[in-house]
């Protein structure tokens, strides 16, 4: 389940005053409007929790481990797999029963170098199909990469070490135009473990991409996806 909330109208006084627990953390960031992402990836995420039945209120402690993966203090919270992201406007929340990591960034542009050096040659044969979606295409494959990296922990350091694979490439349909409202599925080509993981780009607000990536091994159906948003003033 993901939850997305558009942030641009609240302010960080409001969200501390709803989100004591994530104070201190968000107090690290330099500027007001990172600690708003903050406070608001964290709010939303206990707002997404409460929804879902797993806590009686929305003021949840969040912490970080050695490689920043961040988890709950709350004992009765140690099972919930979850992952925060935000960019610009927007704060996003993934909740799942099994290992999940979510990415949204505002779309940028193409950039050669970077896929010259983090990107196979899928990848970048993917990007470059898609002439007048570029852009699109580089920014999807970017958060697909950085929502597998953070199910497995292993951050930014490990962009290379995974290889996002269309599901189209699979079913022989590949030049299909990318839409911005059907659902996309990838899987992962990597060594760094054992576990079988898919990507899923669900529809994104306007001039953003998103993404996550769910571990499968169980059996989940990654089309089981859903987007509930949130207005977190009111």
């Amino acid at each position: 389940m993901i939850y997305l909330a558009d942030i641009s109208g609240c302010g960080e006084e409001d969200l501390q005053s709803v989100c004591t627990a994530r104070k201190e953390y968000a107090a690290k960031y330099k500027t007001e409007r990172d600690r708003v992402r903050s406070l608001g990836a964290a709010y939303l995420l206990g707002i997404a929790l409460k929804t879902e039945g797993y806590t009686g209120r929305a003021d949840v402690e969040i912490l970080h481990d050695e490689a920043q993966k961040p988890y709950l203090t709350d004992p009765a919270l140690q099972d919930v797999c979850f992952s925060l992201s935000h960019a610009k406007d927007y704060v996003a929340v993934a909740l799942a029963k099994v290992p999940v990591g979510i990415d949204i960034e505002r779309i940028r542009p193409y950039q050669r170098p970077l896929t010259d050096r983090f990107f196979c040659e899928q990848e970048k044969a993917y990007i470059l199909k898609r002439e007048e979606e570029m852009d699109l295409a580089f920014t999807r494959i970017w958060t697909l990469k950085e929502s597998f990296l953070k199910v497995t922990g292993k951050g930014l350091s490990g962009l290379n070490t995974c290889a996002v694979l269309p599901h189209e490439v699979l079913t022989g349909n590949e030049g299909t135009k990318d839409s911005g409202n059907a659902l996309q599925m990838f899987s992962y080509r990597q060594t760094y473990d054992e576990h079988t993981y898919c990507g899923i780009i669900p529809a994104a607000p306007e001039g953003y991409a998103l993404a996550i990536c769910i571990r499968t091994d169980d059996g989940t159906d990654p089309e089981d996806v859903k987007i509930n948003y949130v207005n977190l003033k009111g």
